[in-house]
């Protein structure tokens, strides 16, 4: 007898189950193609050189150029290559070629500069950039010059490139 209440409700279950994948036939939620997030911090718009990193779904709006390893080290993101010299104070940034904007347009080194600049206006949290003395664009890599090392340029070096020309046309 027990074995046979136990098929029942089993299958009771499994109609249940089924049931409930159907979507109930109403067109309710056909057709839904909304994601909502809900976050428990202030949104404080899409520039994420205004965030202070505690915002993590603000974070996913745009890739940094590196990202740090378990080991605190820069790993390339955007970028396609990132070398730092042995003193910590030279960072070489190699930007990846095809890469565009949804505007169509391409990424180029002369945008990471332009980003970095901009940060270092607009962003509360300019101080992490004051190491950066200077930048230069060789070729495809744009080399930072650092007064000192400091972990925090990687962890700020670039949250969202921005295009350069329209950085300047502002």
């Amino acid at each position: 007898m027990k074995k046979y209440l136990a098929i029942f409700v089993a299958a009771i279950m499994l109609a249940c189950l089924f049931a409930g994948c159907m979507g109930g036939g109403n067109g309710a939620s056909a057709g839904r193609e909304t994601l909502v997030i809900g976050e428990a911090n202030q949104w404080w718009g899409l520039d994420t050189t205004l965030l202070d990193g505690s915002n993590f779904t603000q974070g996913l709006v745009a890739d940094p150029l590196v990202v740090l390893d378990e080991n605190g080290n820069m790993q390339p993101c955007i970028a396609s290559a990132v070398q730092t010299s042995e003193d910590g104070k030279t960072i070489t940034l190699t930007i990846p070629k095809g890469m565009k904007y949804a505007s169509g347009e391409e990424v180029l080194p002369e945008d990471v500069v332009a980003s970095l600049t901009r940060f270092k206006k607009v962003s509360p949290f300019t101080t992490n950039l004051d190491p950066l003395e200077s930048m230069d664009i060789d070729g495809d890599n744009v080399i930072l010059h650092l007064s000192e090392y400091t972990s925090d340029i990687a962890a700020r070096c670039v949250r969202t490139i921005v295009n350069g020309k329209t950085v300047y046309a502002e």
